[in-house]
């Protein structure tokens, strides 16, 4: 699956917000790390032991590039966090990160 460029940075901001959940985080969701890509998200990955490579195009089919499943889908990510409605997840004045809390949600 290839992503534009837009695409990129809403599933990279997703992507750095989950991988530093605690593992507890995931326990008490239905988000979970995508056993397709190992988490990373990434598509087209090659090698053996522990060399490899990407070719640096390719994202997961399975994820989306984010490296997770189970998002609440939509601006949703769980009952607290919620993607900006302002950037759609790429970050931007408003949010910094791409990511709201469920109150700047609510007021806009």
């Amino acid at each position: 699956m290839r992503l534009d460029g837009k695409q990129i940075r809403r599933a990279s901001t997703l992507f750095k917000f989950l991988k530093y959940r605690p593992p507890d985080y995931f326990e008490e969701t239905s988000i979970k790390p995508c056993p397709n890509c190992k988490s990373t998200g990434l598509g087209g990955i090659k090698g053996t032991n522990n060399d490899y490579c990407w070719d640096n195009y390719s994202y997961c089919d399975i994820c989306h590039g984010v490296g997770f499943t189970g998002l609440s889908g939509g601006v949703k990510i769980d009952d607290e966090h919620y993607i900006c409605k302002n950037c759609e997840g790429v970050g931007c004045k408003r949010c910094n990160n791409g990511i709201t809390d469920w109150v700047a949600h609510a007021m806009g």
